[in-house]
């Protein structure tokens, strides 16, 4: 393999193969809503701490403050969710383990395009032609 193809394929890897099954898990749990919500809101946060560790991407004050802020907000607004999947006969457990595998899902997704960047900003510095696999990523 070439270039930055192994980070590619660990990225998509953790991203779409442990990243998918734990929602896929998770659906069941939460529903489509629920847990499809908890995912795609705290991928970004994820995604944005990994890129500061990982290759010192940083965000301002002010888009640390609204981060916090949407993430607040989410929270207020899913827990009347919470509440009605728990009141269709969801065991509170389930309830939890659905919320903890799509947070997850979140995690791996959110790993996964901080990795994705990574390569990409490595085979930007190296001067290094995408190879066929790369490719495939960038469409």
């Amino acid at each position: 393999m070439r270039g930055q193809t192994p980070l590619f394929v660990t990225a998509g890897a953790i991203g779409f193969g442990a990243g998918g099954l734990s929602l896929l898990a998770a659906l069941p749990r939460l529903g489509a809503p629920l847990a499809s919500l908890v995912e795609e809101t705290v991928a970004a946060p994820v995604a944005a701490g990994v890129a500061w560790f990982w290759y010192a991407d940083k965000l301002t004050a002010l888009q640390l403050e609204l981060c916090g802020v949407i993430l607040v907000g989410v929270v207020i607004g899913i827990l009347p969710y919470v509440r009605a999947t728990a009141l269709k006969g969801k065991a509170p457990r389930s309830v939890a383990l659905g919320v903890g595998l799509a947070l997850l899902a979140a995690a791996a997704q959110g790993f996964s395009v901080a990795a994705t960047k990574h390569g990409q900003l490595l085979m930007k510095a190296a001067h290094t032609p995408p190879d066929t696999i790369t490719v495939a990523f960038h469409g």
